[in-house]
């Protein structure tokens, strides 16, 4: 029942991984990186629907990664010293 349960796992891992390289195939890595971000989003929101919940540390955690994400993609432009003259 494992081993049958581990396969399974490992073809959805494998269509998922087709399915992504298609997408950076037909558009670009920058759209199929952006369409990870949803991911989470869509998870949150089938979780809302089947009634769980939602803890403050949760929260806080999500806050946490959009922050890292807003500094890894923007923190040399936020913190940088230009010099004007």
């Amino acid at each position: 029942m494992v081993f049958m349960l581990l396969q399974f796992l490992q073809l959805g891992t494998a269509l998922a991984v087709f399915l992504f390289n298609g997408i950076i195939r037909v558009s670009s890595a920058l759209f199929a990186s952006g369409v990870t971000y949803f991911i989470p989003i869509v998870a949150v929101i089938i979780g809302f629907y089947y009634g769980e919940t939602i803890s403050n540390w949760q929260i806080l955690a999500m806050f946490i990664v959009l922050i890292g994400v807003v500094l890894a993609n923007y923190g040399a432009k936020l913190f940088s010293r230009s010099k004007k003259t």
